[in-house]
């Protein structure tokens, strides 16, 4: 009998498509804040305004889905904050680096596996 998984895994594009949707988060979510700002859009910067918000919720909540807290703390300093792998390195500090870029890893991995989960990538 074979065992049933809760969460499909994603593949090593679906983590890749993760991850790249992970580092344009920032732009995404700054994007959205300014599209709002704006009075009038065209047609196209209402559909980039309604994708980018979709996408900034599912990528937040992924995030906030984590279980491990660590975890969750690392990828959302990393990705969501906009912070680079250094500062995630010195805000963890009594860990080594390979620790740092697996916890990272692990973030994206789930990230990845909730968005594929959902349909998105």
């Amino acid at each position: 009998m074979e065992q049933m998984q809760w969460l499909p895994e994603a593949n090593p594009d679906e983590y890749l498509a993760a991850r790249s949707l992970l580092r344009r988060y920032k732009y995404m979510k700054k994007a959205v804040t300014g599209l709002q700002q704006m009075g009038t859009l065209t047609l196209k910067q209402q559909c980039k305004l309604r994708e980018y918000a979709d996408k900034v919720a599912n990528m937040e909540l992924a995030v906030s889905l984590i279980l491990d807290p660590e975890v969750r703390d690392i990828t959302d300093h990393v990705f969501l904050q906009g912070n680079n792998r250094q500062t995630a390195i010195y805000k963890l500090r009594w860990h080594t680096e390979r620790t740092v870029d697996r916890r990272i890893r692990r973030g994206v991995i789930s990230v990845a596996n909730t968005l594929k989960d959902w349909g998105i990538i």
